[in-house]
Formats: structure tokens, sequence, C-alpha cells
């Protein structure tokens, strides 16, 4: 049987073999999980492999679709000043509109902190800015996902360096090790 860690990508036939080798090295790595003799180094050195393998993976997956992407770029090429266009022209109109003349049929403007529409049936408030500064983020927390609040924990640690945050449980691992930080 082949090494199921081996980092020797065959780009030229990514399908079956590197699709192999991911599936041998799957398994490898589930028995290496529960095995109690498991140490450090050897999950480091696994880590290791997995991290080549999922590059030559995405490596096999850009050569594939490398075709596809010019396709698809040619496509888009011919829409896209168009869509700029109207998305430009949308943006312009949605700021005039809060400085135009009203007209006493529609009433669209800033509406002040705490206004409640008075109509139920009158268009939606918008937010159109924040103040950082004054943002209410205990009221946001509900409504931020795992995803958002992973995003701001790492953005955190990349601006400050290793200052914890409150709330957020640390570890010291490898560098191909991916912790998959579930938001509790």
């Amino acid at each position: 049987m082949p090494n199921d860690m081996s980092h020797a990508p065959d780009l030229t036939a990514p399908g079956p073999a590197l699709a192999d080798r991911a599936d041998r090295f799957a398994a490898r790595a589930a028995t290496l999980v529960d095995d109690p003799r498991l140490t450090t180094r050897q999950a480091a050195e696994a880590m290791g492999h997995l991290a080549r393998l999922q590059a030559d993976i995405a490596a096999a997956r850009r050569e594939e679709s490398r075709a596809l992407k010019t396709q698809l770029t040619r496509l888009e090429a011919r829409f896209r000043p168009h869509e700029r266009k109207l998305e430009t022209a949308r943006a312009a109109l949605s700021d005039a509109i809060l400085r135009a003349v009203p007209d006493g049929e529609v009433d669209y403007r800033v509406v002040p902190h705490g206004e409640v529409a008075a109509d139920a049936g009158a268009d939606p408030v918008t937010p159109v800015s924040a103040c950082r500064a004054l943002l209410d983020l205990e009221a946001l927390r509900p409504f931020l996902s795992d995803e958002a609040l992973r995003d701001a924990i790492q953005a955190h640690g990349s601006a400050r360096g290793a200052q914890a945050v409150a709330g957020v449980t640390y570890a010291r691992l490898p560098k191909d090790a991916v912790a998959e930080c579930p938001v509790l």
C-alpha cells in the first residue's frame, strides 16, 4: 500500500490518484485520532502531511477549474461594466433622495435616533451610517454569526498580538493546526 501521507502530487492525473490519497489519509488520520499512544510530535507531523495534501488538492482544483474560470471571466467582462454603472447610479439616487425636496407624498429622510415609524405600511427604515464609538454592540450580539465572531477574534489577535479576549479559550498549536473554535 502506498504511503498515505506521502507528499507526491500527481497533478497530471489529479482525479482518482489524488482522491485516493485523500481517502487513505482521512482513514489514517481517523485511526491516529483514536490512538491512545498518539504523541504530539506524531500529531504535528500528521497535520503537516494534511496541510500539504490540502495544498495538493487545492492546486489540482485550481488547475482543473482554470478553463471554466477563463470562460466565466469572459462572460463577467461583458456584463460587469453595465452592473457597475447601475450600482453607481442606484447608490447616487439613494444618497440624493435624502437631500431631495419633500413633495408631501412620501417622507424619505434621515430618521432621528429612537423615532418609531408612525405608519406600519411605510417603507422600512434602512441603516445609512454607523458610529463605531456609539454603536451598542450588546444589542447586536444575538445577531452576530459565529463566523463574524471568529473573524473578529482572529482580527483582534492579528492586530494586538497575544492579548487574551474575555470569553475565548486559547491553545498553543503547531502552525499547520486548524482549530474549529466553536462559539458557545
